[in-house]
C-alpha cells in the first residue's frame, strides 16, 4: 500500500490522470449530438484537464502540508478563471473530509463495505 504524499501524488496520480485525458479516456462534451473537440485556442478558460490536475495538486498539498503554497493558490486560482469562491468550496470540500475521517478514525466507526482480499 502506497503511503500518501504531494510527492507521490505528483509521480503516480497526475501522470495516470494526463493519461485518462490524453488516450481519450475521457469522453469529449458533445453539442447538438454532434461530437466536438475541445478548442480552447481562442479561449482564456483552461481545458478540464489543466482544471482537473491543478485541483489534484491544489488538494494534495493541502492534505500533505495542512496548507498551500503561494505558488500553487496562484496557479490553482489564474487555471479556475481567477475565481476565488471556487477554491473556499474545495478547501472546505477537503477539511470536511479530514474531519469526517479523523472522526471515523478516533471512534473507530468501521465501514460497512467490506475491504476486499
Amino acid at each position: 500500500r502506497m503511503e500518501f504524499s504531494l510527492e507521490n501524488v505528483k509521480k503516480h496520480v497526475i501522470p495516470m490522470l494526463e493519461k485518462e485525458h490524453d488516450g481519450g479516456g475521457v469522453k469529449q462534451e458533445q453539442d447538438n449530438n454532434n461530437s466536438k473537440k475541445e478548442d480552447t485556442s481562442q479561449s482564456p478558460h483552461k481545458t478540464k484537464k489543466e482544471r482537473e490536475v491543478a485541483i489534484v495538486l491544489f488538494a494534495a498539498e493541502l492534505l500533505d502540508r495542512n496548507t498551500v503554497s503561494d505558488e500553487t493558490y496562484a496557479t490553482t486560482k489564474e487555471i479556475l478563471d481567477g475565481q476565488d469562491s471556487v477554491l473556499v468550496e474545495i478547501t472546505s470540500i477537503i477539511g470536511y473530509y479530514a474531519y469526517v475521517a479523523y472522526t471515523l478514525n478516533v471512534f473507530k466507526i468501521a465501514s460497512a463495505v467490506k475491504p476486499s482480499e
